[in-house]
């Protein structure tokens, strides 16, 4: 049968692989021990090395010493330090005891370190006799140790290493050799093993797949003829015989399940579409709904807003007047009040008008404002909203300083007085709201020849903006965190709002940080054209 076969390559194939891998593990551990070894050669051959280098300058500044008096300290112990270590790594790194000279060096460098101390430790600039008496007991202690010369010994100890650290790089390499090999040999074999499996058996189940793939792809077509898939009894012979099975069964249920399906495309389309309207009607009435509360709740902020704030100072101008000038005071405060109820007069009249639109609007069923479009003086627009931010910015200590060229003036809008200056008091109040107390909030309005229209400017000095929000902020009911944390309150709607009107006039607003820190909102608005600037 055709699956013995196949399970009896794929068999072979995992034992090809299992010894494969067993040899990979065999050969990474051989290379890793055999490269331990080489490199315990080489540092034994460099700590040998070093031992016999930090020697010879312990000796050498121990004459030194003799002669100057004038040897460092920190430099002896040092060396000593060194060589200290040096034996503890040859220690560490022996591998036959007995063998190597290890145990002699060390008490050789005992002897050397007790003799280098005591040295250390005579009086400076002694006699010349004395110097060459310290320099034969240091030559003896520093060369000689057991009846040994201590020269030859790590001289032949540094060529017996050398020797040895060649022959475990040559082992090594001779061991990655022989590892290459098999590997690639093992490698061949399972290469050649699946190329005759796979030969045989592409030719042995091409045309049994081929028939397969065109008996699927009829029956996908709604093709249910009889078809044969393979002459020989095998598992193709079996699947055939499935297959033509399955294909009498399709056919009768396709024509039972194309009467039902008819009745149930339509039900189910007119149930689904009925589900979507009345979902997407939900949803709008809602966004409606939550739209409505949030601007109402921002239209009624600021005229209240000012009037407290004119109400506030008007409190705040108090007092009597004593003296010769007492009726000079009075007429002074009464001019005050005057000044302040005006501007609550008009407050409370475009807190009126807000309540009127506003009202009209939940009673409309549609969300859209009506503008009142008319030949606007310019200085109408930016006094007008100046006058309403007044009393915010004096209790706020925040300057309002009107920068209006006398051309911007003189230009007419065609606009909607109302809704414009409602849209510069949003871009004012942000603006003083996100300043600190004894800075300066600057409108600048100038009309642009080129462009037939009118930029205003409303700059501050407050917590700037970040570039990468300078889109986002038009957004209803986004705030940046910096926002959050300066004033809590508010929704995020007045910068949308203050979007949507400019753009009802058919302008553009955009906002930018300054490099001196602080933020600059640009309102750009088509001159009327009576007043089209020539």
């Amino acid at each position: 049968m055709l699956l013995s076969r196949l399970t009896l390559a794929f068999a072979v194939l995992i034992l090809l692989s299992a010894v494969q891998a067993a040899f990979s593990v065999w050969a990474v551990r051989s290379a890793s021990v055999q490269s331990a070894l080489t490199r315990d050669a080489q540092q034994m051959l460099t700590e040998y090395q070093a031992l016999a280098a930090n020697k010879q300058r312990l000796l050498v500044w121990l004459a030194g010493t003799a002669l100057t008096g004038q040897g460092s300290v920190e430099q002896r112990a040092l060396l000593l330090r060194e060589m200290d270590r040096s034996l503890g790594e040859l220690e560490r790194l022996q591998t036959q005891p007995g063998v190597q000279p290890i145990p002699l060096l060390r008490a050789n460098f005992a002897a050397m370190q007790a003799y280098v101390l005591q040295a250390s430790a005579a009086p400076a600039r002694s006699p010349a006799s004395d110097h060459a008496l310290m320099w034969l007991q240091a030559a003896t202690v520093f060369d000689h140790h057991g009846g040994r010369d201590m020269r030859q010994v790590l001289a032949a100890a540094i060529a017996q290493q050398r020797h040895a650290t060649e022959q475990a790089m040559a082992q090594q390499k001779q061991t990655l050799t022989t590892l290459q090999r098999s590997s690639i040999g093992l490698l061949l074999l399972s290469v050649l093993w699946g190329s005759l499996a796979a030969a045989y058996f592409v030719r042995r189940l091409h045309r049994p797949f081929r028939q397969l793939l065109l008996s699927t792809e009829a029956l996908a077509e709604g093709d249910y003829r009889q078809r044969r898939l393979s002459p020989h009894a095998d598992e193709f012979g079996q699947i055939g015989q499935q297959l033509n099975a399955l294909a009498l069964q399709l056919d009768a249920n396709r024509r039972q399940s194309e009467a039902l399906r008819a009745g149930l495309d339509a039900a189910v389309a007119e149930r689904t579409q009925a589900l979507m309207r009345s979902h997407e009607a939900l949803l709008k009435a809602d966004a409606r709904r939550q739209q409505f509360f949030a601007e109402i709740s921002h239209e009624l902020r600021t005229p209240v807003t000012v009037i407290r704030g004119e109400a506030e100072i008007a409190l705040r101008s108090g007092g009597r007047g004593q003296g010769p000038d007492a009726e000079a005071h009075i007429e002074a405060q009464q001019a005050v009040y005057r000044s302040a109820l005006e501007r609550i007069v008009q407050a409370a009249g475009a807190l009126g008008q807000r309540v009127q639109e506003l009202v009209r609007l939940a009673r409309s069923t549609a969300s859209a404002q009506s503008y009142a479009f008319a030949p606007v003086p310019v200085r109408a627009v930016v006094h007008g909203a100046l006058l309403q931010m007044q009393a915010i910015a004096s209790h706020r200590g925040i300057e309002l300083r009107d920068a209006a060229t006398v051309a911007a003036s003189d230009c007419l809008l065609d606009a909607d007085l109302d809704k414009l200056q409602q849209a510069l008091v949003i871009v004012l109040d942000n603006a003083v709201r996100y300043s600190a107390a004894g800075s300066q909030v600057q409108i600048e309005a100038e009309p642009d020849v080129a462009a037939q229209c009118l930029r205003i400017g409303i700059s501050d000095s407050g917590m700037g903006i970040d570039p990468e929000q300078a889109e986002q902020v038009f957004e209803p009911y986004f705030r940046s965190d910096a926002a959050r944390q300066r004033s809590p309150e508010g929704l995020g709607l007045g910068l949308s709002i203050a979007r949507a009107i400019v753009l009802a006039h058919r302008g553009s607003i955009v906002i930018e940080a300054l490099a001196a820190g602080g933020s600059r909102v640009t309102i750009e608005l088509p001159l009327a054209v009576a007043s089209a600037v020539v």
